[in-house]
């Protein structure tokens, strides 16, 4: 968990970890610098739970770098567990959300796999539904464009965890996103149409809060120029290729350069656009995927 001014909600989520049956587990927690009472708040759960709680009190480095120290913390130092989940500070786990995910990808502990779940949007106390079709399908293509891993659902074996702290990429990428395409790219992932948890929205949400269209395709504009420099999807399939390209299955590694590459020619810019395959599974957000393909800031 990293955790940061957090004192309105944590302690739910800090209980409902606590809570979880049927797994032997520890709480490894990163605060990212918190000026507020969470790090007083912490400090009162270890003296009650102290043999179930790491701390890690870290300077002020954003979420994205903060995960990945926790995962790289948890590789070297936590050899004894099989399985590893991220946990924002903020949302509600039901009581067995750890042991299904682990029923769920303990077949696959030979290789990489990941948990994913759908989730509960939690609003004012208030449970709102599922968040997701209960329909959607991973795919390699498909995982390139849209990641359907919500951080605060993934539980990953050890095989991934090696794997995912093996390098960072080089551009600024989310931990779960990464996960997602690790997983996905280079072993299992099992996209479980239930849900275990109460994913919370609030003002202070960094990413998942619910927008209306207006605001969505405001954010869309918003990021263009910064998708003019750093072309995140064609970046993240190159990084994929570079880093995990031994472990890639040869279809993944045929969709990861289809990608990497489509602005070597017009040719490559078309044969990406009329293959269907890579989707949002949405029609708008696949209008504003073609667009972006069409103007070479995919």
């Amino acid at each position: 968990m990293s955790t940061f001014n957090g004192e309105k909600f944590i302690v739910e989520q800090l209980d409902s970890i606590l809570n979880q049956k049927g797994v032997d587990m520890k709480l490894l927690i990163r605060d990212d610098g918190s000026t507020d009472k969470t790090l007083t708040i912490i400090s009162d759960y270890i003296e009650r739970y102290p043999d179930l709680i790491i701390l890690i009190k870290g300077n002020n480095i954003g979420w994205r770098k903060s995960f990945f120290e926790l995962a790289e913390y948890a590789a070297q130092n936590l050899r004894d567990y099989d399985y590893f989940a991220f946990a924002d500070q903020d949302d509600i786990w039901m009581p067995d959300k750890l042991s299904r995910a682990v029923d769920c990808i303990k077949c696959h502990d030979s290789g990489i796999a990941l948990y994913c779940s759908n989730f509960h949007y939690y609003e004012n106390g208030i449970n709102h539904g599922l968040g997701r079709d209960e329909s959607l399908t991973p795919s390699a293509k498909k995982c390139l464009i849209r990641n359907l891993g919500l951080g605060c659902s993934e539980v990953m074996n050890r095989n991934l965890l090696l794997a995912f702290t093996k390098e960072r990429p080089k551009m600024e990428m989310a931990h779960d996103e990464w996960a997602y395409l690790v997983a996905n790219l280079c072993g299992h992932m099992f996209l479980d149409k239930e849900s275990r948890i109460l994913y919370r929205q609030h003002s202070g949400n960094q990413v998942g809060i619910r927008r209306s269209f207006l605001q969505i395709w405001k954010r869309r504009l918003r990021t263009l120029g910064k998708s003019l420099k750093t072309h995140p999807k064609e970046t993240a399939a190159k990084e994929m290729i570079r880093i995990h390209g031994n472990l890639m299955t040869h279809e993944a590694m045929e969709a990861a350069i289809k990608l990497a590459t489509y602005r070597g020619s017009i040719s490559s810019m078309l044969n990406l656009l009329r293959d269907k395959d890579y989707t949002f599974d949405r029609r708008n957000s696949d209008f504003w995927l073609k667009l972006k393909i069409l103007f070479g800031i995919l």
